[in-house]
């Protein structure tokens, strides 16, 4: 069958170069990636290409608009960052405006039939299938992501945008003329400990020693990353497993003649309080002073 969107020459060429390396992209369509041990098989393979293609094509049936928008998510697992997603993505539909939505796990996994799902049902091993399908769905939501970003459509991106990297994509979508609104979900390591218990996805490994990490690094891109790129920034805090987010701020980017500064709107008082302290609790941890809240996002900020 046609590789589709598998074929990685359509997003490294001349004209179009996504940042992640294409060997990276190459290695997880392999299965080379995480905790997987073994390649995947041609057979495996071919099923593997089906079964993006056909995810891709579902997007596309729902006609997402043909937009220069980007809707990206930050913050740790168990913040509360995919149901915000979901919620938002049913508001605009109600409205009429559809978006593309990709997610490794949300998305991706859930969407390869013929792969994961297919072991899933076949096996008791909930682990192991998930293990061996995960290089597969990160290879499917790069190649998606990349072939929407190519043709201009509006997304939905659910991702922890924590890793060292990230600021290149931000960088590339705004090189590509792309607006970026980042949804920056906040809460404690206990309640996003707890929340990701009681989700008993099966397909989810973590440990608490992860999540706490993934909480570090989120605060490590306040500066180079989230500030540096986005255009709008959507600060919410959850305040338990159960609780909804709650919106707590609005950093909106203001170009400026000395300075690249944001006009900061406290919607919620306490909730942002909390999203500060939460912050500089690990900028505290990771003996980085100079990324506090006060020495990155008030100090970038017009505060009305």
């Amino acid at each position: 069958m046609p590789l589709g969107i598998c074929d990685t020459q359509r997003i490294y060429n001349s004209e179009f170069e996504f940042p992640m390396p294409q060997n990276i992209v190459k290695q997880y369509l392999a299965g080379n990636g995480f905790d997987n041990k073994e390649e995947y098989s041609e057979e495996e393979s071919q099923r593997l290409y089906e079964d993006i293609n056909e995810n891709y094509d579902n997007i596309l049936s729902a006609h997402p608009k043909k937009e220069k928008i980007a809707v990206i998510t930050a913050g740790a697992p168990g913040a509360g960052k995919t149901f915000k997603i979901h919620e938002e993505l049913k508001f605009f539909s109600t409205q009429g405006q559809h978006y593309a939505y990709v997610c490794p796990d949300d998305v991706c996994l859930k969407n390869l039939k013929r792969t994961y799902i297919k072991d899933l049902e076949s096996s008791s091993d909930a682990v192991s299938a998930y293990n061996k399908w995960r290089p597969g769905s990160n290879a499917a939501a790069q190649l998606i992501l990349a072939n929407l970003i190519r043709e201009n459509y509006a997304f939905y991106f659910g991702s922890t945008s924590s890793h060292p990297a990230t600021g290149l994509l931000f960088d590339f979508l705004k090189k590509r003329g792309y607006q970026i609104r980042l949804i920056h979900v906040t809460a404690s390591d206990e309640t996003r400990w707890k929340s990701i218990q009681e989700r008993n996805n099966t397909f989810f490994k973590t440990t608490e020693e992860d999540i706490k990490a993934k909480g570090l690094a989120v605060s490590e891109r306040i500066n180079d990353t989230y500030l540096k790129y986005a255009d709008q920034i959507d600060f919410y805090y959850r305040g338990g497993p159960r609780e909804n987010t709650v919106l707590a701020a609005k950093w909106l980017r203001v170009e400026n003649e000395e300075a690249q500064l944001g006009k900061l709107q406290v919607v919620d008082s306490k909730a942002y309080e909390e999203i500060k302290k939460i912050h500089n609790k690990s900028t505290q941890i990771l003996n980085k002073p100079q990324l506090s809240w006060q020495e990155t996002v008030e100090k970038s900020s017009i505060i009305l």
